[in-house]
């Protein structure tokens, strides 16, 4: 080891480098060792060795701050030309250091977790980003993930937290959309008032315009369920007003039950 770290302060990068995995071999517990081993791989430019050999490090601690800027170097060097390679440094980096936070790196780690279907992952880091940014780019990121995965009480209970200026009507179809999806179960499930609360706060929102013909529907049905006859038509002429035209789909089954009532 002391013959090891002489050479790479002279520049033998090669000697000592052959020493070292020599040592590695025979001490795999050497936290030393390993990582005076991926510091001459870093050197060498053999990221992926570097990273593979810096995950093996036993006392991580140890060598936190110093890892953790070779990960940050391997992650600026390899972001745009090899971001496989930048990939396993910025999630290495969490790893290593869980309260670490530089936005670059969480928003790239986020968008790879997407692509390569790690969603529990990925909401974890856009949850991350939001709690410190509290920006807009980072809200229709969390919102869109949770979006995706049909987390909609999460989407509904993130909405107290947003400033009123990014209500935008991107955010709002979001929030209503949420609204609509959680109505729409519980009125499947047969509970009524459940249902009814939800439609109604999408009803306020009243995005996405695609669900509030369907919004309407289910409000009728519920009305009649609760005994409110004149309220639950009023609610199917309300899906017919939205698209007077169309002859088949909701518009048609509001018809057919209005003139069911009407006998």
């Amino acid at each position: 080891m002391k013959k090891a770290e002489r050479f790479l302060k002279e520049g033998r990068v090669e000697e000592a480098q052959f020493l070292l995995e020599s040592h590695v071999r025979k001490n795999e517990m050497d936290s030393r060792a390993i990582f005076l081993l991926g510091e001459v791989y870093l050197t060498k430019g053999e990221y992926y060795k570097a990273i593979y050999t810096f995950r093996k490090i036993p006392q991580k601690d140890l060598y936190k701050d110093e890892l953790i800027n070779d990960l940050k170097y391997i992650f600026d060097k390899t972001k745009y030309s090899a971001q496989e390679i930048a990939y396993n440094s910025a999630e290495l980096i969490t790893i290593i250091s869980p309260d670490y936070y530089e936005k670059e790196i969480y928003m790239f780690l986020g968008e790879k977790y997407v692509k390569k279907g790690k969603m529990i992952e990925a909401e974890n880091v856009f949850k991350k980003i939001w709690e410190r940014e509290k920006n807009y780019e980072s809200l229709l990121n969390l919102l869109n993930l949770l979006e995706e995965e049909n987390s909609y009480s999460e989407i509904i209970e993130l909405k107290d937290s947003i400033p009123e200026e990014y209500l935008t009507d991107e955010v709002n179809a979001i929030i209503g959309g949420a609204f609509f999806e959680i109505g729409k179960i519980y009125y499947e499930r047969e509970k009524a008032d459940s249902a009814l609360f939800y439609i109604e706060k999408f009803m306020q929102v009243k995005k996405p315009l695609i669900k509030l013909a369907e919004a309407y529907y289910i409000k009728a049905e519920i009305m009649l369920l609760k005994g409110d006859t004149l309220s639950a038509v009023q609610n199917f002429y309300n899906v017919i007003k939205l698209n007077p035209a169309r002859e088949t789909g909701l518009p048609q089954k509001a018809r057919k039950r209005i003139k069911e009532l009407k006998k």
